[in-house]
């Protein structure tokens, strides 16, 4: 900011966005968490046909929403 000011060529609203945007754009952001690959907490949004066929009619009925939502797309 200070810097931005001594060059006389900005106003102070100016070099002080100047400054936010510059410390905005050197500031690491850590990627978000990678989960395990199948993890059983992750919800499903989609069950092939066989999975349903696998399934017990007390798992056909806990997902029966996404179940109808799938079976359009089921060949």
């Amino acid at each position: 900011y200070f810097s931005l000011m001594a060059t006389g060529q900005m106003s102070r609203d100016e070099a002080y966005q100047m400054a936010l945007s510059r410390q905005k754009k050197s500031e690491r952001v850590p990627p978000d968490e990678i989960g395990q690959i199948g993890s059983p907490d992750t919800p499903k949004d989609y069950f092939t046909r066989e999975e349903v066929e696998r399934m017990s009619q007390e798992e056909v009925s806990k997902n029966l929403d996404i179940i109808n939502k799938s079976q359009p797309k089921w060949k």
